[in-house]
This record gives structure tokens, sequence and C-alpha cells, in this order.
């Protein structure tokens, strides 16, 4: 399952890189893997190289707010695309150009994640 750094791992990795640890130790005592430590430097310090560990976790938080990804779709929308297919029998895939037509963005899976979690049948 994908967790987000912490601020504590975030300072623990600041302060192994000023001891010159090497970035596979680093991975193994913070507890994340070497590529998400890897896309954590690589987003976070500064173009100099320079990794601060409480500038690194405000970057963090303020990209987390920019997200829009995992919002629930509105009551309304779910109840168009149920009636989508029951009333046209349209495939997700057709609902999701119908709805890309209108200016919606809905994925594919979560078409079929409204019709698995449907308990009507």
């Amino acid at each position: 399952m994908y967790r987000q750094l912490t601020s504590q791992q975030r300072a623990q990795i600041f302060a192994l890189l000023q001891r010159k640890t090497q970035r596979k130790e680093i991975a193994l005592i913070v507890g994340c893997s070497q590529s998400t430590l890897c896309r954590e430097l690589k987003r976070n310090s500064k173009t100099k190289g320079n990794y601060l560990w409480k500038k690194a976790h405000a970057k963090a938080l303020e990209r987390r707010k920019r997200t829009t990804s995992n919002q629930r779709l509105d009551s309304v929308l779910v109840w168009r695309i149920k009636q989508m297919i029951i009333d046209h029998q349209w495939s997700p895939e057709q609902i999701r150009g119908v709805l890309a037509k209108e200016g919606v963005s809905v994925s594919i899976q979560t078409i079929y994640n409204i019709i698995n979690a449907d308990e009507s049948g």
C-alpha cells in the first residue's frame, strides 16, 4: 500500500545525507524503497542538490493540497451513470466518452466500481 513520507522520515533522510550515508542504507533505515527515496530527493532538493527536510515537507503538503484525485463523485452523477447503464445498456467506455464530451472526467475503473457496488444486480 502506498504511504507518503512523514516529516520524521524526511528529517531522518536529511540527517543521514549530512553524514554522507549511502542512499541504499538511507532507504533501509527510513523504511522506504530506494525509488521512493530517489523521487523524494529529486522533487524536493534545491538546484544545487541540497535537501532541506522542512522545505521538502512543505512542498509535499502543497502538492497534496493541489491533487484532485480520489474525490467522491457527486450522487447525481452516480445516478446518471447508473441510468446510462440501465436505460441504454452502455459500456463503461461509452459512458466515459459521453461524459467526456460534456466536460466531466470519470475513469472507467470508477464506473466499474459503481457497477460492482450496486446492490440491485
